[in-house]
């Protein structure tokens, strides 16, 4: 019999029992792995990971290279998470985040829209707002458009990206205000949150990926790798405090540095990519795919310290909402994710009612992560949400009536802690955005002019 969430909320008379489990089915399996060392209480954790490629790390799992993710494939699924076209980040971790397309969300997307985004511009209630209407606890850590932070039952971090860019501009640092912008939820986790992110210390101890940076090609600029880098684990140590310190029913935490990183090593992986005018020699390619791969590894050291504070009643799921391919187009960007070549994301999950069933198998999308999550924490699925329950879902009762759905969740409120930007912090946002978006680019570079070699293109 479940003691977790779904009991706590039956006891609060909150809603009646029904769904099913959160988090992906992944076929990759193999490794004996110990039973985690905690019971657990039926509580969920979500880790985010931008752009991180199947393929590739299938074969790092086959070298060894990831125990974590290796780990929780063995005790439950490891599969693709097959993304959605334009795969942008703002625009694809919004429909992770919402079980919505992109239309209903009205998150586009920065190439398509030049919108700068803010938590105001997502027109539609999140798997954190869902999860407060419901009673339960949340932690949210860095996901993309949540300045200004939302109001949850928990704890809310905004994403480091936009704090880290509003720091240096001023018509920024005037909307947020002299005390540093609502960043944080609640006020009183401040100075715990910047405690931490100010911390040395990496997560699961492990290697510097940029530790043979002088065996790098010189055009590579690894001082905007290793900020990368930095930032992750600020972010890790930041989810770290609101676990320990908070223990919510869900974790959400987005770590954003794997995609800068792909895009200047992944000529590594396919050499054909490489910069115009220039070829990788052999050192220098068996550098970069190093450097690659403890990029990987740094973070699948996170997420074993994330998971191993998440017992065996627990679910634990990591997902990315795209993977990476090889480019072709001047300056140092030697992968992108545009066209059906990074179409792959990953999705590797454990816990209760997880099962890869040969059988049922189907493939899985972004829409489908908030109706799994849903149904593993037995809460209602909104008929108007675009995906659905994974395949690898079981039921909470086999012989039972179908789980609960809703017809929407648009009636939850989302408050936000902040004003609504005005035409000038619009320009600003946009400009941040861009030289987010472009830093890894020479000027005069846009999206456009960087394609993927013809044998790499999907159809």
């Amino acid at each position: 019999m479940r003691t977790g969430i779904a009991s706590r909320l039956r006891r609060r008379g909150a809603f009646p029992a029904a769904l099913a489990a959160v988090a992906f089915a992944v076929g990759l399996g193999g490794c004996g792995e110990a039973e985690p060392e905690l019971e657990g209480d039926g509580r969920a954790l979500i880790v985010a990971i931008d752009a991180a490629s199947f393929p590739h790390a299938s074969r790092l799992i086959e070298d060894g290279r990831l125990p974590n993710l290796e780990a929780i494939a063995s005790r439950g699924l490891g599969r693709p998470l097959r993304s959605m076209f334009a795969m942008e980040p703002s625009r694809n971790w919004t429909i992770v985040a919402t079980g919505r397309e992109a239309r209903m969300s009205k998150i586009r997307g920065f190439e398509r829209t030049k919108v700068g985004f803010t938590s105001f511009d997502r027109r539609v209630p999140a798997l954190w707002n869902i999860l407060t209407d419901a009673g339960l606890s949340v932690g949210v850590v860095g996901w993309w458009n949540t300045y200004p932070v939302e109001k949850v039952n928990g704890v809310f971090v905004s994403d480091a990206r936009l704090s880290r860019g509003i720091a240096g501009r001023e018509e920024l640092r005037d909307w947020v205000g002299s005390a540093g912008g609502p960043f944080v939820h609640p006020e009183a986790w401040r100075d715990r949150v910047e405690a931490a992110r100010a911390a040395e210390g990496v997560p699961g101890d492990t290697a510097d990926p940029f530790a043979d940076a002088e065996a790098l090609p010189d055009w590579i600029d690894v001082a905007a790798l290793r900020e990368a880098h930095r930032t992750d684990a600020a972010i890790a140590r930041v989810a770290l405090e609101v676990e320990d310190g908070a223990r919510p029913d869900v974790l959400m935490v987005y770590l954003p540095g794997l995609d800068p990183v792909s895009h200047v090593r992944w000529g590594a992986v396919h050499p054909r990519s490489a910069r115009p005018g220039s070829r990788w020699k052999r050192d220098e390619r068996e550098a970069a795919l190093e450097a690659l791969a403890r990029y990987y590894a740094f973070l699948d050291g996170v997420v074993g310290e994330l998971a191993r504070r998440f017992g065996r009643t627990d679910l634990v799921m990591v997902v990315s909402g795209f993977g990476m391919e090889a480019a072709n187009g001047p300056g140092p960007v030697t992968g992108l994710h545009k066209t059906a070549n990074a179409v792959e994301g990953i999705v590797f999950a454990r816990g209760p009612r997880i099962a890869d069933v040969e059988e049922r198998r189907r493939r899985v999308i972004l829409m489908d992560v908030v109706p799994t999550l849903l149904g593993w924490l037995e809460l209602p699925i909104a008929r108007e949400m675009t995906g659905a329950p994974a395949y690898f879902l079981e039921p909470a009762d086999p012989a039972g009536p179908p789980p609960d759905t809703v017809a929407s969740y648009m009636h939850i409120a989302i408050e936000r802690l902040g004003e609504e930007p005005g035409p000038g912090i619009r320009e600003a946002l946009i400009a941040l955005d861009r030289d987010e978006y472009l830093r890894h680019r020479p000027e005069g570079t846009t999206p456009a002019n960087l394609r993927t070699p013809r044998r790499e293109r999907g159809r």
